[in-house]
């Protein structure tokens, strides 16, 4: 298995602005003080909703804060109706939607006896 830096990643396993770049094709239309500050705000928000880990971040707990910096930087390029670039598409923006909380804290199947 990869070492957080040979993936390009912080020590403790969350995503820099490099390897965000790698994994978010449009993250190079953002410079890089903006995108790392995306960063920080989506790893603060994953730590505080997933449960809590010891050593290097779960690579689920990097993918929550890829998806969180996607919808973050969604709802700053978005004006208050949802609507985002010339055509007005709107583009539904959420504080930390139920995709990311399902990758953060996956449900587990629990055995069901009887009908």
């Amino acid at each position: 298995m990869a070492t957080p830096d040979e993936l390009g990643l912080t020590p403790d396993g969350w995503h820099t602005v490099d390897s965000a770049r790698d994994a978010w094709v449009d993250a190079l239309n953002i410079n890089d003080d903006q995108l790392e500050d995306l960063l920080a705000v989506a790893r603060i928000q994953c730590e505080a909703y997933a449960h809590t880990y010891e050593g290097v971040a779960p690579v689920n707990y990097r993918q929550g804060q890829i998806m969180q910096a996607r919808n973050l930087w969604q709802s700053i390029k978005s004006d208050p109706g949802g609507n985002i670039g010339p055509d007005g598409m709107a583009i539904p923006t959420f504080p930390l939607d139920w995709v990311v909380k399902a990758v953060l804290r996956p449900k587990r199947g629990r055995p069901s006896f009887g009908f």
